[in-house]
């Protein structure tokens, strides 16, 4: 789905439009695990038919959609660069349709690998959602764990949803790595203040207030960082 965001929208729109994409995913993120809740104590198969039925159905609103689209017409009409100069990438336009193998384009634009090499740290970072909080929950507040864990995710949809609007009108004139650089800052924080956590484990023991401050106060950090990343 990035990759056809990318595709279908210039580059001035296109943070908006990775967005609305993640404003879009998260709306389902937050409908999903309740609805799916309700199916499993009543006709659990559905979970896995409606699954494969909205699947279907998107895949099948994306057919429609694209039905005579020319991939990536509107850049090379709009761009003098046809090929990939091998020696620099000086002067290139990045946006320019590219013929040749993936190695050449590599080769002449290197800042695509340094981006996914970032991104692979960043990424093993926020993997941490469904490792490491879990068990962290589970150890601060044991048999509990489970029902913490869901209103974490469903906080995190909330959040998602109400400052996608917010964070993208600010950051609409940010440079796209200031941005980048915003959100991998905010993962960093939003993770190391559950470092705080065993300080609050006698409390959280007593099912008092201040975890769950430090747990919302966490959600809304890393929310955010994914909202900019």
């Amino acid at each position: 789905s990035s990759a056809l965001i990318a595709e279908l929208t210039p580059r001035h729109q296109r943070a908006r439009a990775f967005s609305l994409g993640h404003l879009g995913t998260n709306l389902g993120f937050s409908i999903g695990p309740l609805l799916a809740g309700f199916l499993f104590k009543r006709a659990p198969e559905w979970i896995f038919w409606g699954d494969g039925l909205s699947t279907a159905l998107s895949a099948l609103i994306v057919w429609w959609s694209l039905r005579g689209y020319v991939p990536c017409a509107h850049e090379a009409l709009s761009s003098p660069h046809q090929g990939v100069d091998q020696g620099s990438n000086q002067g290139l336009d990045l946006e320019a349709a590219v013929e040749g193998s993936v190695w050449g384009v590599l080769r002449a634009r290197p800042q695509l690998l340094m981006y996914a090499g970032l991104s692979l740290l960043t990424a093993m970072g926020y993997a941490q959602i469904t490792f490491s909080l879990p068990i962290t929950l589970s150890a601060l507040v044991g048999e509990s764990s489970a029902d913490v864990f869901g209103w974490v995710m469903s906080g995190n949809g909330l959040f998602v949803l109400s400052l996608t609007p917010l964070l993208t009108f600010n950051s609409d004139h940010t440079p796209h790595l200031k941005a980048l650089a915003r959100g991998a800052l905010l993962f960093a924080l939003g993770f190391g203040v559950l470092a705080l956590s065993p300080a609050l484990l006698p409390v959280a023991l007593g099912v008092s207030w201040p975890l769950y401050v430090l747990l919302a106060l966490s959600v809304a950090l890393w929310t955010a960082g994914e909202v900019y990343t």
